[in-house]
């Protein structure tokens, strides 16, 4: 074997590539208190630091309607649900290409190809 034999995968399908997508989708399903530190989003530490200071202020809140949109968010911490996320193109693809072959219509078409 030589190494012109390997094929070089585009880099978005690079194992650590998809990997990366995979935990980001399935931390984004997780409640962010169940999240590692690495996937801590930017937004609520910045609305800790709205809390600490609206709690200087009287305890008035800056804007209730960024807080109830934020809390009313569910969360599933879903692994299924996010390996479909990550790969539901390619999930959708093989699906409808396996369901093609299956049936008697693509005997009709292989002249054409």
């Amino acid at each position: 074997m030589y190494f012109e034999d390997l094929w070089e995968l585009p880099p978005k399908r690079l194992t650590q590539n998809l990997t990366d997508e995979l935990e980001a989708n399935f931390f984004n399903r997780c409640p962010p208190e169940h999240r590692p530190l690495t996937f801590v989003e930017p937004e609520r530490q910045s609305t800790d630091t709205k809390d600490s200071s609206s709690a200087k202020n009287g305890g008035k809140a800056d804007d209730p309607q960024d807080r109830s949109s934020a809390e009313a968010k569910p969360y599933d911490s879903s692994l299924a649900k996010a390996l479909l996320y990550t790969f539901r193109w390619s999930i959708i693809t093989s699906g409808i290409l396996k369901l093609f072959a299956g049936t008697k219509y693509a005997l009709l078409c292989v002249p054409f190809f």
